[in-house]
């Protein structure tokens, strides 16, 4: 593939499963692949591997506000540019540079894995990727695409209205692909998901690994779940 005639663009990927012979890693591992073959640029996030603190709290901050009555998004707006501890500011640094952002877990809980809410609970900070007046169609990191990688346990039957866990995997995470990711103004590819992964259906598994090639293909140009940007 001549990589000149594209856009060199930067994929940030931020990944959660302790397990380094997961499905997810292989997921990891088939996306950084296909990123890098098509001559992109790729920064990696690998929250159990970095020992990621998750915990939001007052030891974030440099200075405080008010650290008796700690009011979390006064903080961060107070906090950032300049009172921002440094591991917040190497992964605000890291979303900043990225064009399109990936992320890949497996579902916990009807949910992402808590080591990636804390992520988001401490590096989506106030005043960064939000203001208090900038949010979806007005948020701080308009421009930038997203996609979510997915895997689960549970069948699709399982994962539907009529059965056991009487909604689909996109309404079981739509507080992260709406709720998160579109409320900063990132655009929203819908959501990549593998359902029945313990199954060891291997033609299933290599369709889905497939498709992560395809969307990394075409993640410019795909119809969006959460269209925020105006172009």
């Amino acid at each position: 593939m001549d990589t000149k005639s594209k856009a060199i663009k930067t994929f940030f990927i931020l990944y959660a499963n302790p397990n380094q012979k997961s499905l997810s890693a292989a997921v990891l591992e088939k996306t950084k692949e296909s990123i890098l073959k098509r001559g992109h640029k790729i920064i990696v996030s690998d929250l159990y591997q970095m020992e990621f603190n998750p915990v939001c709290g007052p030891k974030d901050f440099k200075v405080h506000l008010n650290k008796d009555n700690l009011q979390i998004m006064d903080e961060h707006k107070h906090a950032y540019k300049d009172n921002l501890v440094d591991d917040i500011k190497v992964e605000i640094n890291k979303l900043e540079k990225a064009d399109y952002v990936i992320l890949i877990f497996p579902l916990w809980w009807g949910s992402c894995p808590a080591i990636m809410k804390g992520w988001f609970d401490r590096i989506l900070v106030n005043g960064f990727a939000y203001d208090d007046d900038k949010s979806f169609g007005t948020g701080t990191l308009l421009g930038k695409r997203s996609a979510i990688f997915s895997i689960s346990a549970g069948t699709e039957k399982d994962y539907s209205v009529k059965g056991e866990h009487q909604e689909t995997v996109k309404d079981s995470i739509a507080h992260i692909h709406r709720g998160t990711l579109a409320f900063c103004g990132i655009d929203v590819l819908p959501i990549y998901h593998l359902h029945d992964c313990l199954g060891g259906n291997k033609d299933s598994i290599l369709k889905y690994l497939n498709g992560v090639d395809d969307i990394i293909e075409n993640f410019g140009q795909s119809e969006l779940l959460h269209k925020l940007s105006k172009f």
